[in-house]
């Protein structure tokens, strides 16, 4: 019998099943849009006519636009660009847009999709990258804003457009009362969450507007709202109409750094080995350290078993003197060898898959300690 050297590579990671059925489920949405679509152009004209206009302000014309989610590409079309390509799942969308902007470009896929990107990049760098209400639909928005950067040079803006989270119920009761087409479910960002995103995907942020306070015309008064009190400090914050321009970060030198991985573990016999086959290579070199706090259901027997069938991975053992995670965590720290330092709890609730953001993190130097959290993605029902 031959044992295993290397980290298996599982046939469909969960990461990858939840993201294709995420995009299966705007498919499905975007399918069944257009037989509703036009029963909503009249109530959303003024908003949408107010946003377009403040885009053309941010974006000049006879640029080389690429626009991510771009729709049936009324807005691209509108900041006349000296070339356009339209990015989205719609199909049906596209073709609209196709058939009314022949001189622009549109392709089906999804931008999420790491060799669409790779593909995207041989028309050489845009001018603008627009992301018209499209980061909050994303699966992984550190990810795509990391990819993005190959279609980015250091004169290119990212502009993001997005609805304010304060306005959720808003929203949704428009929806309820028909005054607004029914959409998917979102993730719903603060100011500062889409400035970190972009901080990680390696953009700083150079520009942030908030406009739209009342998305009606309302014989004339919504002008003179969105116009005088909208843009004052404090009550923007309320506004509908999000803004954030950014732009490429200067490249920085990556040191190659060790990793130390302590898992503490109590009772997860069960998610031993999988911890294993799906944490992926860290670094110059991956150092792994299971504490083990006095299981009742083997767990230790199954932490020197793994040790034994993988002898090509570095892998420490013991069991810890104290109680609690803790002290768990602290005698991992101190058998640990590497440079970064890292924990991943054994329940396996944070994908292994993962660490390698916060790796990446800590060796550009855009922080010296990263703490994720799971307050920005909507989650499971049960969780």
């Amino acid at each position: 019998m031959t044992h295993p050297t290397e980290i298996a590579e599982p046939q469909q990671s969960a990461p990858r099943k939840k993201h294709l059925d995420h995009v299966a489920a705007i498919r499905e949405w975007a399918r069944t849009k257009a037989d509703r679509q036009s029963r909503w152009s009249l109530p959303n004209d003024f908003f949408r006519t107010s946003s377009e206009d403040y885009l053309k302000f941010l974006v000049p014309e006879n640029q080389r636009i690429l626009s991510l989610g771009c729709g049936a590409g009324d807005t691209m079309a509108g900041l006349n660009p000296a070339f356009g390509l339209g990015i989205d799942l719609d199909a049906s969308a596209l073709q609209i847009a196709q058939n009314k902007y022949p001189r622009l470009q549109f392709m089906e896929g999804d931008m999420e999709d790491a060799d669409l990107i790779e593909q995207i990049a041989q028309n050489l760098p845009f001018d603008v990258v627009l992301l018209d209400g499209s980061l909050g639909y994303l699966d992984d928005i550190q990810t795509f804003l990391t990819r993005l950067q190959v279609v980015c040079n250091e004169d290119t803006r990212v502009v993001s457009v997005y609805y304010g989270y304060l306005w959720e119920p808003v929203l949704r009761l428009a929806e309820k009362l028909q005054l607004r087409e029914p959409s998917l479910d979102t993730t719903w960002l603060r100011m500062g969450d889409v400035e970190n995103f972009m901080t990680l995907g390696g953009f700083e942020t150079i520009k942030k507007e908030w406009r739209v306070l009342l998305p009606f015309r309302m014989f004339g008064l919504g002008n003179l709202v969105n116009r005088y009190v909208a843009p004052l400090p404090w009550i923007r914050r309320l506004a509908l109409s999000h803004y954030l321009v950014a732009r490429k970060m200067p490249k920085y030198s990556l040191q190659e750094l060790s990793v130390s991985v302590v898992i503490p573990c109590r009772n997860e016999r069960g998610n031993i080995e999988p911890a294993i086959q799906r944490l992926p290579k860290l670094g110059s070199g991956t150092e792994i350290i299971f504490v083990e706090g006095h299981s009742t259901d083997g767990t230790w027997e199954e932490v020197k078993r793994v040790q034994k069938i993988y002898p090509g991975l570095d892998i420490s053992i013991l069991q810890q003197t104290g109680e609690g995670k803790g002290d768990a965590v602290r005698a991992g720290f101190d058998l640990a060898k590497g440079d970064i330092l890292m924990i991943l709890d054994a329940d396996l609730t944070v994908p292994p898959e993962d660490l390698e953001k916060f790796v990446e993190i800590i060796c550009s130097g855009k922080g010296e300690y990263v703490n994720g959290s799971r307050l920005i993605y909507g989650m499971e029902d049960q969780a």
